[in-house]
Formats: C-alpha cells, structure tokens, sequence
C-alpha cells in the first residue's frame, strides 16, 4: 500500500499578466517542505513577461510543467492544468499569492481519511476559515450538515464554506469530473461554481483550521472590471447548479442557498456595468403584532409574500414559537424561487396551535380566513391582525 507520503500532489497555478507577482509565488511552491509535488504553471495568454518568467523556472526545475493557451480566463485556465495533473491530488493557487513553506505538509495527511480539506487564508494581516465547525465530515447525518451549510449558515445571514479553490486539497479525479460538469460561461463565481459541485460528489470532508495561504488584492484583477456580460454570467452559474442542486437528495436544504446567494451576486450589477452604485434607499418592513404573544406555540404562516417573508425571519431569529408550516396558493411560485412554501390543502395535516394570516389587507385576510374554516379548521385558531410597518 502506498503511503500518504509517496503520493503526489500537483499544484495548477493560472498565470495571466502577473509578473510582479510570480516569481514570489513560484518560489514559495517549490520551497515546500512537501517534496512531492508538480507545478503546473498554465499561461493563458499573458502579454506581459509572465511567459519568460515560467520558461525560466522550467528549465531550473524539474517539478514543473507548463501549459500554453490563448487568454480564456482563470476557470479555463485551472481545468486545462487539472487535465494535466499526474498527482492523486489536486490544489490551485492564484499567481499574486504565496504559501507558508509548510502549508501542504500539514494539510495532505488529512486527505488518506477525507476527499476535500480546506484551510485558512491570510488577507491583509487577518486570518480567515470556514464558518463550518472543523473536523471530519464523514457520516451520512454530518454530511447533510455540511450540505446544509455549504453557501450559507442555516437561517444567518453568513457564509458557510469559504468560496474559493486555492485554500483546499482535492482528489483529481473526482476534479476532473466536475470540470466536464462546468460552465464554460461562468466567469463571475466560477471558484464557487467548482467547489459546490465538487463538495456534492464528496463522501468525505475534512475542515481545518490550518492556515498558510497568502491572499493578495490586485487591483487588476476581473473583479475590479467593467464587464457587460456580468449577469449573463450570474444567470449561466445559476443554470449550472441549480439542474444539480434541485436533483440532489439535499435540494430541500441547497436551493434556498442558491437562491440567497444569487440574489447577493446581483448586488454587484453597477459595479461591473461602471454605474455608480446609489445609496441604499430605505424600504419598509413588517413586524408580526403577535410576536411575543404565542411563546412556545406551533405556528402555520399563512402568506408567502414580503409581509409573510418578515415574520418567519423574525420567528427564525427570536425562536420564541415553531413555525411547523408555510403555506400559499401561490406556492409553486415560491418554490421556485428556493422557498419551503407548501399548499394550504397540508394545514390540517400538520399539528399546529395557531394559525397566523401574513397579509396587510383585511379583506384578503378574511378571505383567507372563510377558506381555511371552509376546510374545517377551528376559527379560534386563526389569527390576524395589521402588520406593525417598519423601515428597514
């Protein structure tokens, strides 16, 4: 049997126009403590002297390889190395960051009991991790876990799994198989685009708090440009996961993420159209006037609009009652757009104390409320009053 310490990693670094950068990365590659690598330096299309520079190293080291292709962009760039990579496993780094010397050392012996590790970053003089708990990630029940807190933590506003390739180890073979999966449209959020995918093909994970990479901001990097097709980039990404997200065993728990996330991308429209970005213009918001009222009671949201939006957030944060279900005619609508919103006909299926009308006007209100005492329902139990408005 082969050991952890004979199996080689091979190391994809994209170079495009980074020759202030590289060297310094070239050398902190080739100086790990961990011998056993490949670097393959893959030049898409630099104009600049990054090409010499990569000529120079491969004929010094033996360890590198290099790969040549007219400009496609960084995910093009990482798929044509990883087509490359003779390594068992498989890691990125961009060409403006370097490595502590004994970053890979510390983290390979992880993968002979996990198909993915991730570690820390260094930005600025601040470390940055996972927001995931580390450790092994290796039962069905963990799994779905991590699955269920990939993008996003589970009812916060706050990222999962840190979005990019170049702070993780891979098995290149599964690496392989998601770069045929792809989008070869996706330029904004293609690290993303890779891991999410590579994570649901993954039986094993590993989560560290190992910290040796070197993030460094360019300010000529594509996230700094104007770029027209930014959101047929946006709406290519979405397409790509979402046909594999709503297939999974796990789509209950990855399309809202999806959803959220697409959204938060959407943010970013001036800055690559070059709009200046106006300011945040206040917006009103909904208050549930049975908050604090219903302490420790199964509720049924009934209303999946903004009004309906605002007061499971607000049960979501205060915890004070169970929303068992959320129900609305409209709830193929919702679902589509990543939301758990059920038909109406599940109400008198699902135990409940309370049923609470998310609606603003008093008539559709009680136009609910004759439909759900039509279904049998006990009057005493539903309940509406005005939403409390708000600014947000």
């Amino acid at each position: 049997m082969v050991s952890i310490n004979e199996k080689l990693l091979s190391v994809v670094v994209p170079v495009y126009n980074a020759e202030a950068y590289l060297s310094r990365c070239i050398e902190s590659i080739l100086n790990q403590t961990w011998r056993n690598l490949e670097l393959i330096l893959v030049d898409d299309g630099s104009d600049d002297g990054s090409g010499e520079i990569c000529r120079c190293y491969g004929e010094r080291d033996g360890r590198i390889r290099l790969v040549r292709q007219e400009n496609q962009g960084v995910a093009a760039a990482r798929k044509s190395g990883t087509m490359e990579a003779k390594g068992q496993y498989l890691t990125f780094v961009d060409a403006d960051d370097y490595l502590d010397a004994d970053l890979y050392e510390q983290l390979l012996p992880h993968m002979e009991s996990a198909e993915l590790v991730t570690s820390g970053y260094y930005k600025e003089g601040r470390r940055f991790f996972d927001n995931i708990a580390p450790g092994a990630y290796e039962t069905k029940e963990n799994m779905e876990y991590l699955y269920g807190n990939m993008i996003y933590l589970q009812n916060k506003n706050i990222r999962g799994l840190t979005s990019y390739v170049w702070n993780k180890l891979f098995l290149t073979r599964i690496a392989v198989d998601v770069f045929k999966e792809t989008s070869d449209q996706v330029f904004v959020g293609e690290d993303s685009e890779f891991l999410y995918r590579y994570v649901l093909k993954c039986r094993t994970c590993h989560i560290t708090k190992i910290c040796g990479y070197h993030y460094e901001t360019n300010e000529s990097s594509i996230i700094h440009s104007i770029n027209f097709n930014f959101l047929n980039s946006v709406t290519a990404l979405y397409l790509s996961l979402e046909k594999d997200f709503r297939k999974s065993p796990y789509s209950h728990v990855l399309m809202p993420q999806l959803a959220k996330w697409i959204l938060s991308l959407t943010d970013s429209t001036f800055e690559f159209f070059g709009f200046e970005k106006p300011k945040k213009v206040k917006r009103l918001g909904y208050i549930n006037p049975f908050i604090n009222r219903l302490e420790g009671k199964k509720v049924i949201l009934y209303g999946a609009g903004l009004i309906g939006r605002n007061y499971l957030e607000l049960y979501k944060k205060t915890q004070e009652a169970e929303v068992v279900l959320w129900a609305d005619k409209a709830f193929e609508i919702y679902r589509n757009q990543g939301l758990e919103v059920c038909p109406p006909d599940q109400i008198g299926e699902t135990e409940h104390d309370f049923i609470i009308i998310a609606v603003k006007k008093q008539e559709t209100a009680m136009e609910i409320k004759r439909e759900l005492l039509s279904m049998g329902l006990r009057e005493e139990t539903i309940k509406w009053q005005p939403p409390i408005t708000t600014e947000l």
